[in-house]
């Protein structure tokens, strides 16, 4: 084994070590959250039941809440990946985001504490952030060329407003089911995913959900960006 495949192997197991004990962290919060409030936990509340040290917690978030949108930026990068990484129609996508909200109601509990603080704002931001740079890591699999301007637009508005339905789905309770939540990002949301041989967006699948003028303003949108690229 050389040099340079021992460095790998170290990295592969700090991560791999890292994640575990985030994944513990993550257990650990969401076991003290079944009889009390988010709010009235402590750092090493969690620290003492997981078994480590307060240095330990530092050195994976930032605070308790920041567990939180950890978990919720992998459930939907988990997503997100899935959907950019396969040519998928309507129905496929359609199930990437039911799996997605049943994801999320499996850890009901966790998700509404959190989001039910004053936090909730940077909570969005850190999960907007995190699913971001997963799609950033698969549209890079694009050649140059075709890594447009307007396609990383669209990438960077349409994983804003994912982001922005299910952190209100969360603070509302989530009320409506994992099946009209799918329903609601296939009619409201174009989709995400693209095609890899040709380097463009399926821009226009929004133009389904709009009217006339709404078309014809996208098609001017999209014209006017591809001629200032």
């Amino acid at each position: 084994m050389s040099k340079q495949d021992t460095i790998s192997f170290k990295q592969l197991k700090n991560t791999e070590k890292r994640r575990h004990t985030k994944q513990k962290i993550l257990d650990t919060l969401d076991d003290l959250l079944v009889h009390r409030d988010i709010d009235s936990i402590k750092v090493t509340d969690i620290c003492t039941k997981a078994g480590i040290s307060r240095d330990t917690f530092y050195k994976c978030f930032a605070d308790k809440y920041d567990v939180c949108g950890w978990k919720l930026g992998e459930d939907m990068s988990r997503t997100i990946y899935r959907i950019l990484s396969v040519d998928s129609g309507d129905t496929d996508t359609y199930n990437n985001w039911y799996d997605f909200y049943l994801l999320l109601t499996n850890s009901r509990r966790l998700y509404i504490n959190a989001w039910s603080t004053t936090c909730y704002n940077s909570l969005d931001h850190y999960a907007y952030e995190y699913s971001l740079i997963c799609a950033r890591k698969v549209s890079e699999q694009l050649p140059a060329e075709k890594q447009t301007h307007l396609h990383k637009q669209f990438l960077e508005y349409s994983i804003s407003a994912s982001t922005a339905i299910t952190s209100k789905w969360i603070k509302d309770g989530m009320k409506t089911s994992p099946e009209n939540m799918a329903a609601i990002h296939i009619c409201f949301l174009p989709k995400l995913s693209f095609d890899f041989q040709n380097g463009q967006t399926l821009f226009h699948d929004i133009c389904y959900y709009c009217d006339s003028a709404g078309s014809a303003l996208l098609t001017a949108y999209e014209k006017k960006a591809e001629n200032n690229m």
